[in-house]
């Protein structure tokens, strides 16, 4: 019996696939999903597989029960190469994704250029995923999607009826989540101290108890001043990075008041929020 990258190997000689053809990479992936399906629903069904033990079977459904929100067609990749071996490749895939921005991804480019970036990374070491790329592609594709949904205690969240409905609007247009986008973006600039602006990185209440015990670095010893400071979480290199998007196209203003929103919350300072939406409204 061929193993699944063998048979994509096969699949695409006997097309004729020239995957160094950049005009014709969205027919690649699809191609590429096909042989996946076509593995696992025709090939695999008609070659001899050895049974699951039943200890092994309880782990694989348990494994394939957390999956339940991905592609029918990755559900059964990832399956398949945990059964094969022993490895959880999502989670894999996931460590290898730090793009901030990957929240705003829209189009199969972008997909597809992380997709090659994250491949490039990890198939030295797991030779078996030579030939996957549009499957990372397609997982990276319900990722986004399942981790878009916004969250039941979102429900909470009230800024103000201009940002709330520009968030609302851009999910139900594009499926695209800011709030979490810049959540995860907010969260991670509260992790690293070390990029703080030195001006703004002040002493913690716990600096003195912890001193010589954590990292120099540690979030313990450390507060970030970002009420004071008017490039919150280095929103000028943040924005201008930003992939260009017609629903961020001008919406400076809005991302950094999400973000004062989201560090406000972090320290629970409603004062802080109040007085800022008061000169936010005034512009």
């Amino acid at each position: 019996m061929l193993k699944l990258e063998e048979y994509i190997a096969k699949r695409k000689k006997e097309d004729g696939m020239n995957e160094l053809d950049k005009k014709q990479r969205s027919e690649n992936t699809k191609a590429s999903v096909n042989y996946v399906f076509e593995y696992f629903n025709q090939y695999i069904d008609t070659a001899e597989q050895e049974p699951l033990t039943t200890l092994k079977a309880k782990k694989v459904e348990k494994y394939r029960r957390a999956l339940r929100d991905h592609f029918p067609e990755v559900i059964d990749w990832l399956v398949f190469i945990n059964i094969e071996h022993g490895k959880w490749m999502d989670r894999i895939i996931l460590n290898k994704l730090d793009d901030p921005y990957f929240f705003l991804f829209t189009t199969d480019k972008e997909f597809n250029e992380l997709a090659y970036k994250i491949y490039y990374s990890i198939v030295e070491k797991y030779d078996y995923m030579s030939g996957t790329q549009e499957m990372i592609s397609l997982f990276l594709k319900g990722h986004q999607k399942s981790k878009a949904v916004f969250p039941p205690w979102y429900k909470y969240v009230h800024m103000t009826d201009e940002l709330d409905l520009w968030i609302k609007q851009t999910y139900d247009e594009y499926g695209i989540n800011i709030y979490k986008c810049l959540y995860d973006y907010a969260f991670d600039y509260s992790n690293t101290p070390n990029i703080w602006p030195a001006k703004y990185k002040v002493k913690s209440k716990y600096y003195d108890e912890f001193i010589g015990e954590e990292p120099s670095e540690s979030k313990l010893l450390w507060s970030y001043d970002y009420k004071h400071d008017d490039n919150i979480c280095n929103i000028n290199e943040f924005y201008r990075n930003m992939p260009k998007k017609p629903f961020l196209k001008g919406k400076k203003k809005y991302i950094e008041a999400v973000l004062f929103y989201i560090y406000s919350d972090f320290s629970k300072d409603t004062k802080a929020w109040n007085e800022y939406l008061n000169e936010f409204n005034k512009q």
